[in-house]
């Protein structure tokens, strides 16, 4: 996953900014770093855990994310916290880049897209058992790819 970002810093960057620049109910939330804890469970043994850092900085003068960073490190006090689990986990480096090369464009004159509502279907069917979002962090993913209510409607 980290290194998906790092590779792709400016890719993920115009992709946020453009969420912000088009739809109204998009806006920034400042610079902020989001601890994203990847734990591999086993039966036999206690979860191997590993802590990580995200940070997006704002420039508040530009209205725009400009840095992106991924750090292999545990967050000191981070403004948002997810966990990612098992086979959320082994298969998110491969599901960025998949979104990415879907839904991110990658040259200027390209227009950016949304995720159709049935890709973010599958992908909640396939993962959000395996997500754990801390207080008021599901909503930075819901950002990305839209509502991820687990709930059935009637």
């Amino acid at each position: 996953m980290r290194n998906e970002f790092t590779a792709n810093t400016d890719a993920w960057l115009g992709y946020g900014n453009w969420l912000i620049d088009e739809y109204d109910d998009v806006s920034p939330l400042g610079t902020v770093t989001l601890g994203v804890d990847v734990v591999s469970t086993n039966w036999l043994f206690a979860d191997d855990r590993v802590e990580t850092t995200l940070e997006a900085v704002y420039d508040d003068e530009t209205e725009s994310y400009t840095d992106l960073e991924w750090r292999l490190e545990e967050p000191e006090e981070p403004d948002y916290k997810v966990e990612i689990r098992n086979k959320a986990a082994e298969h998110a480096a491969d599901e960025l880049q998949t979104f990415r090369t879907r839904f991110i464009a990658e040259d200027e004159d390209e227009a950016h897209e949304l995720p159709e509502p049935d890709y973010v279907e599958e992908l909640k069917g396939r993962y959000l058992p395996s997500l754990r979002f801390g207080e008021e962090s599901k909503h930075v993913l819901e950002i990305l790819i839209g509502e991820l209510d687990s709930k059935q409607s009637a």
